[in-house]
């Protein structure tokens, strides 16, 4: 991963954080369980804390810290915004145009699409992030 990937996914992953985003995190152990061999775990998790400094990312269950690039968030491509979905984005859309008399940066439009998981970043396509399975975003 390169450093303009890391902090793309940086980025991306800190104006997610408020939104539950999932992860896959991977992990590798070695302990007296394993007899020293290193062992591979993959979780997939929420983020419940990011180090910006050590870029360094937080699991929910474990609580365990893993480096940036063991961390790939599941996100939605855009083509699968459902017409309720893309009714509601263009309402944060125009809600941006309106607002962008009063504010120098309208971010509805944004925030909703990180809310909703959206892979508006094209980070999927650069295998940064995984596309999410139907369903794993639903309000249950």
């Amino acid at each position: 991963m390169t450093q303009e990937e890391k902090q793309l996914l940086l980025i991306d992953l800190c104006a997610r954080l408020p939104y539950g985003v999932t992860c896959q995190f991977i992990w590798t152990y070695s302990n007296e369980t394993t007899d020293g061999e290193d062992v591979i775990a993959i979780k997939n998790d929420n983020i419940i804390c990011i180090n910006i400094h050590t870029k360094e990312i937080q699991a929910d269950y474990y609580g365990e810290w893993v480096d940036l690039e063991h961390c790939k968030p599941y996100l939605r491509t855009m083509s699968s915004m459902t017409e309720k979905e893309e009714d509601e984005y263009m309402i944060a859309r125009q809600k941006d145009i309106a607002e962008a008399y009063i504010h120098a940066t309208p971010q509805n439009a944004i925030d909703w699409l990180n809310s909703h998981h959206f892979d508006y970043r094209g980070l999927i396509e650069k295998g940064l992030a995984l596309e999410a399975p139907e369903g794993m975003y639903d309000i249950k």
